[in-house]
């Protein structure tokens, strides 16, 4: 039987930061006429809203 060996666990890696698949910066949306759209190369990255009413938060 062999011995069991106590490693230590590898460190939880950071988590990855979102990219745009169009020019591969880091994702900032932008949102235009109720799509949002990469803020570097202005392709639309979200689909438009379909005229969906737009969440507000409520005021205190």
């Amino acid at each position: 039987m062999t011995p069991k060996l106590n490693h230590p666990k590898p460190a939880p890696q950071p988590l990855a930061t979102p990219r745009c698949p169009a020019c591969g910066h880091p994702l900032q949306l932008v949102y235009v006429h109720g799509h949002g759209q990469c803020r570097t190369c202005h392709t639309n990255i979200e689909p438009c809203c379909s005229g969906a009413p737009c969440p507000t938060p409520k005021l205190s």
